[in-house]
């Protein structure tokens, strides 16, 4: 959404902070075919879209070949460059792997200080919900299995994880630079709260500008990546990338089947207090 606006770039899942240059990148969980380019899709996308001039199989054999000739950059180099090639626009860099590693939480506050970080939240039921689906349904074959009790108590271990250390982030950052907003509010009244985060970031936002931010389809990013690649968002939005407002915000209920540590379940219901969301499960 935010990347339609005309000030702003949003890319794909880039992973660029997770290690420091790019022959880490290359050689991070991506096996020879195209189709298991997980950590590196997102770049991929990006450098044919922005060098070549589209996605293409053809184009994103272009940029393989092209990244891998940059081997030697820093993954920070990489960044900067593509920052350059958007002509003067705000980059929007939303890597969720970034989040898990205290490592790549501090790469990319040393490269990019001040920067700033909208914390974009979801209810954690919800989330369990959609990361446990989307496994069963597009990790097929792949380590992990599929019993739903597994994946709960490992997922909600990930969710934790991740919003420990953004919490920590933010407390330790300017509190001018971090924005939190709850996922669920944006979709059910996009155009208030889209304002808002308008006014934080200081940026103007005009009626042409609030609608095209309400067609995030219209992102050339917006559709499963070409050649079967796959790792750089989001399967079902891709699948249909069109905004969805919520009509309540009723919040599901944790499953029977999941069976989740009871000293997972008080650690997530004590986040998600934080988060505003009170008691989760």
């Amino acid at each position: 959404m935010l990347g339609r606006h005309k000030s702003f770039y949003g890319f794909p899942e880039l992973n660029l902070f997770l290690v420091d240059t790019i022959d880490e990148l290359l050689n991070l969980g991506n096996g020879p075919t195209p189709y298991s380019s997980s950590y590196l899709t997102g770049l991929l996308r990006t450098i044919a879209e922005l060098k070549f001039h589209g996605q293409t199989d053809g184009k994103i054999e272009e940029a393989r070949k092209w990244i891998t000739s940059r081997s030697h950059w820093t993954t920070k180099q990489m960044f900067d460059y593509l920052l350059d090639g958007i002509d003067g626009k705000t980059g929007i860099e939303k890597s969720p792997r970034t989040c898990l590693s205290q490592k790549s939480i501090d790469r990319a506050l040393a490269g990019y200080p001040n920067a700033r970080i909208i914390h974009i939240t979801r209810h954690p039921v919800s989330t369990l919900n959609s990361l446990i689906t989307s496994h069963q349904q597009y990790a097929d074959g792949q380590s992990f299995g599929n019993d739903a009790a597994w994946l709960a108590n490992f997922y909600i271990r990930l969710w934790i994880r991740s919003q420990e250390l953004i919490l920590s982030t933010f407390r330790r950052i300017d509190r001018l630079q971090a924005f939190r907003l709850r996922g669920e509010n944006l979709l059910s009244q996009p155009d208030h709260y889209l304002a808002r985060l308008f006014v934080w970031l200081g940026n103007s936002l005009d009626i042409q500008s609030l609608e095209a931010m309400k067609h995030p389809e219209n992102s050339p990013y917006a559709c499963p990546a070409p050649m079967g690649m796959i790792g750089d968002g989001d399967p079902h939005f891709h699948q249909s990338p069109y905004l969805r407002i919520l009509s309540s915000l009723e919040y599901p209920r944790s499953m029977p089947d999941w069976r989740i540590d009871a000293s997972l379940i008080a650690k997530a219901n004590e986040i998600a207090s934080i988060l505003g969301y009170g008691k989760a499960f």
